[in-house]
């Protein structure tokens, strides 16, 4: 599952990916959303039995859409920028979906490896990438489940409001304190 399909959302390395593994029975493609590369993608894949377009969807939508994937994949241009990390609305849904994510990232790594909930491969790179689609579909299903649930227990448990909060409170008073002494 993907969400967008524009520059910055780094498909051209999944398109090359789903190419190759169009004989492959087992493993089916979605990407929803819109963008400046959607035309581009569906010519490129026309024909193709293992891809599936499904256009816009609605805020409302993607909770249920999330539901019915069994891994979902996340990409990001290389770009020095990420060397300090990077939390996309996009990637807080994937986790609270309860889904095992894999990640074509080659920033900062968090939330998905803190919460062992996924797999990191280089961004932009085909081989990895191929490599990584390969070790989660042969995964058994309840290590798939049971990583998904991690990564959503650990947003629950790292990323509401009031632990952010309490968390920046007790940064604030460590400085406070250092300054005083």
């Amino acid at each position: 599952m993907q969400v967008g399909i524009g520059l910055s959302n780094g498909l051209d390395t999944f398109i090359e990916v789903i190419k190759e593994l169009k004989d492959n029975k087992f493993i089916h493609f979605v990407i929803a959303g819109n963008g400046g590369l959607r035309e581009k993608y569906l010519k490129d894949l026309e024909g193709y039995n293992n891809v599936q377009f499904l256009g816009k969807v609605e805020q409302k939508e993607v909770k249920n859409i999330l539901a019915k994937c069994s891994i979902l994949y996340f990409a990001a241009l290389k770009s020095k920028v990420w060397q300090y990390g990077w939390s996309p609305n996009k990637l807080i849904d994937y986790m609270i979906s309860g889904k095992p994510i894999l990640a074509s990232y080659s920033g900062y790594q968090s939330m998905i490896n803190e919460a062992n909930s996924g797999i990191f491969v280089p961004a932009e790179d085909k081989e990895s990438l191929l490599k990584g689609i390969n070790i989660m579909a042969s995964m058994p299903q309840n290590e798939l489940e049971a990583m998904g649930t991690r990564g959503r227990e650990w947003l629950i448990e790292n990323r509401q409001w009031e632990t952010l909060a309490n968390n920046y409170i007790s940064i604030l008073n460590k400085l406070a304190f250092n300054k005083k002494h």
